[in-house]
């Protein structure tokens, strides 16, 4: 069993990497993401300004590098872009500027980023543009912007660099003289800065660009370290002390659940067996049956509205407001926190406790007809020891299977519950990053989940040895 346990352990990193990696490709490759410099209407009209010295500086860089977002997603080949691809996106740039009918708002978006985004590994291309006086002023001037753009800092260590760079962004009724002259000034600094910043690199700093440059190692590097990064719309939030400080109570409204279902289901369960066929079964039956086919987000709203609003029972919030709740005694806090959380309990707990319900009472009426069963009675066994110790076992065997898969979604399991008794819980928290398109709040929910739900299995596994001697595992 040992042997076992240490081969699954081994196994749980790759498997989670694995996971992480197929989560991660979908989210990134998934339309739109979270940020756009240009509104852009069903229509495919645009609604601001097209690459100006603001955007180009402020909202688009900033968010975007901050994030990863302007980098490839597994494999950075774009060092290698060649000379003729960087002027076709310049021409349609310049052909949409121009008013050109043909080049829609999506499509001068679309290569708007790319020339930006590409930027950094292809300046001496850039550059080489930027110098060729056959070309027109036009074409010139957004190579300068994107080199620019390729040559800007984020890590706070070329600040003055930066301010440079910004004082040189040519306007776009630039004249051509000024133009030169910008030109100029970039070439210098170019030349000043383009060994230490790796400008030209060689056929090995390609392959190391080809792996590191990438979105996925740049994310992938940060959760090696417990780097969860930060909220979408605060970076002085961190993703990890957000889901800490929630956890708690995700945890109490969907663990108490689960606790409760695996008793009582045992409890309906053998009652709907022993009883198979009586008028109170088939009424048990029955309303087991509508509570499992009732889903939750219709169950909630009644709860709230003829239950908890009928009775006075509270209805949303774990707790009652902290002006009120500091000030209770500890009896008061826990009497609060019960009567705040026990609708959203039972919105839980209903339809769960209705399926695992039905599963024990045929389980246990199957196990019942075993041979082994049998001869326990012929035997003389009594009832309470034959259900205790033969049909108990063998049926814990089975709802420890059905109710290991359940740690995965004790964090994200009561998503709609929270959502509907305004609850502050993970779950919610959850479903807001999906609505923000919060790539790091996303991405720690699949791992997290992914991580509960192998350990729920490992565990099962071990249970399996102790409840069934006959199991073993190599």
């Amino acid at each position: 069993m040992l042997k076992y346990i240490s081969k699954r352990l081994l196994l749980l990193p790759l498997t989670l990497f694995l996971i992480l990696l197929f989560n991660f490709i979908v989210l990134n490759l998934a339309p739109g993401e979270p940020s756009s410099v240009v509104q852009i209407s069903p229509e495919g009209s645009q609604s601001s300004n097209r690459g100006t010295a603001s955007s180009l500086m402020d909202r688009y860089l900033i968010f975007r590098e901050h994030y990863g977002l302007t980098l490839p997603i597994l494999f950075n080949t774009w060092p290698s872009t060649t000379k003729e691809t960087i002027l076709e996106k310049i021409d349609h740039l310049q052909a949409f500027e121009k008013g050109a009918a043909t080049v829609l708002a999506k499509t001068y978006e679309k290569d708007r980023l790319y020339l930006f985004d590409h930027a950094r590994f292809i300046m001496p291309k850039l550059l080489a543009i930027m110098e060729n006086n056959s070309l027109s002023p036009e074409v010139r001037r957004w190579a300068t912007l994107a080199f620019i753009r390729g040559g800007f800092v984020f890590d706070g260590s070329s600040d003055a660099s930066n301010r440079m760079l910004i004082s040189l962004l040519p306007e776009k009724k630039i004249s051509a003289e000024n133009l030169q002259k910008n030109i100029d000034q970039l070439k210098n600094w170019y030349h000043q800065v383009e060994q230490q910043r790796d400008y030209s690199p060689n056929f090995q700093e390609k392959v190391k660009i080809f792996f590191t440059e990438t979105r996925f190692w740049r994310y992938f590097s940060r959760v090696l370290t417990l780097d969860f990064g930060t909220l979408r719309n605060d970076n002085t939030r961190y993703v990890i002390d957000e889901v800490i400080k929630r956890i708690p109570i995700s945890l109490t409204i969907a663990g108490i659940p689960l606790i409760l279902t695996f008793f009582l289901c045992q409890f309906f369960g053998y009652w709907g067996a022993y009883r198979d066929g009586k008028l109170d079964e088939r009424i048990l039956d029955l309303t087991l049956l509508i509570l499992f086919a009732i889903p939750v987000f219709v169950a909630g709203p009644f709860l709230i509205e003829w239950v908890g609003l009928k009775f006075g029972i509270p209805v949303y919030g774990f707790s009652s407001p902290q002006r009120i709740y500091q000030n209770l005694t500890s009896w008061e806090r826990l009497k609060d926190i019960g009567a705040h959380i026990f609708l959203p309990v039972t919105a839980v707990l209903y339809g769960s406790f209705a399926a695992q319900s039905r599963l024990t009472k045929h389980l246990v009426q199957d196990i019942s007809h075993q041979e082994f069963i049998q001869t326990a009675r012929a035997k003389g066994l009594s009832e309470w020891t034959i259900a205790w110790k033969h049909i108990g076992r063998n049926l814990a065997i089975v709802l420890v299977t059905s109710l290991a898969g359940s740690l995965g979604v004790l964090l994200g399991g009561s998503l709609i519950v929270e959502t509907l008794f305004e609850i502050n819980g993970f779950g919610r928290f959850f479903y807001e990053a999906i609505l923000n398109r919060d790539y790091n709040v996303i991405l720690f929910s699949s791992i997290a989940g992914s991580f509960l739900t192998l350990l729920g299995y490992l565990l099962a596994d071990i249970s399996y040895t102790l409840l069934d001697p006959r199991v073993h595992f190599t």
